[in-house]
């Protein structure tokens, strides 16, 4: 069974959300290159989306179990964040919002829930506080 602290979450979650804002604020141009790829048969920026927000929504819900709060609140707040994270692009050069982009986001935060309650279940994750 995985056990995690609330410490070495907290630090896990702060280290993620810095890493995604500043690959959300990189100027575009450079980042185009995504666009052209396919994994899976999903062009890559989307793929890349869809993956990064997995790991993101399950920390954020964790944070929560771990916490002793409301569970629903958390994952609807990190479907939404992820949502939100496009909207960033509005003020960036060489960016912009990109709705794709932006469900691509809420699948993959929906899809990283969906696991989370699924280890959980499996007794993979131990959502007893540490």
């Amino acid at each position: 069974m995985l056990k995690v602290s609330i410490k070495s979450l907290k630090v896990l979650i702060v280290l993620y959300g810095i890493i995604m804002l500043g690959l959300y604020l990189y100027p575009g141009r450079q980042m185009m290159a995504f666009d052209e790829e396919r994994y899976v048969g999903i062009r890559g920026d989307y793929f890349l989306h869809f993956c990064a927000f997995i790991p993101y929504s399950m920390m954020f819900v964790h944070y929560a179990f771990l916490r002793k709060k409301n569970v629903l609140l958390y994952a609807l707040l990190a479907l939404s964040s992820a949502s939100m994270y496009e909207l960033i692009h509005l003020f960036i050069p060489d960016r912009s919002f990109n709705l794709f982009d932006a469900l691509s986001n809420a699948i993959g935060a929906s899809l990283g829930l969906i696991f989370y309650f699924v280890l959980v279940k499996m007794r993979v994750l131990d959502n007893a506080s540490q």
